[in-house]
């Protein structure tokens, strides 16, 4: 874990921004849900959790999707002991034409405080890193936060 003036730093650098990340990975070419979900765990978050950051020798992932779950290891080289993370497979309802619960994708947030934000923006930072190195479609969205 990072020490609390570390944090504070990079905090400075996000302030503007709240405890929640999404990063919409469409997998365009996989049709029927079921399939994408499949490589989504096997093919992107085991990939990314177990090899592009081998610190994570004893990550779990419970597969679950459109529900919350968790996320946690080594991100980086660095340490995050927990955080939610969110699985979206496209298939539900959306309430407005830039909902992300609609859309395929990783959620990653958690409770507000500073470290939260930093977190959140590590591992996405992290996710994005893999993700370009793969050469997987993406998109990111950080959320600014609100008062």
């Amino acid at each position: 874990m990072q020490d609390y003036q570390e944090i504070m730093e990079q905090f400075e650098k996000v302030k503007d921004l709240d405890s929640i990340s999404f990063v919409e990975i469409p997998g365009r070419e996989i049709v029927k849900p079921w399939q994408y979900r499949l490589w989504l765990v096997e093919k992107v978050e085991m990939k990314w959790m177990t090899e592009f950051n081998r610190g994570n020798k004893y990550y779990y992932s419970r597969g679950s999707f459109n529900e919350e779950s968790g996320i946690g290891g080594y991100f980086g080289g660095v340490h995050i002991s927990h955080s939610k993370l969110y699985r979206y497979d496209g298939t539900e309802h959306k309430f407005s034409e830039d909902d992300y619960r609609a859309k395929r994708g990783l959620l990653i947030r958690d409770h507000y405080s500073e470290y939260d934000v930093v977190k959140v923006q590590q591992i996405t930072d992290n996710l994005v890193e893999f993700l370009k190195q793969e050469g997987i479609e993406h998109k990111r969205t950080d959320f600014k936060r609100r008062i």
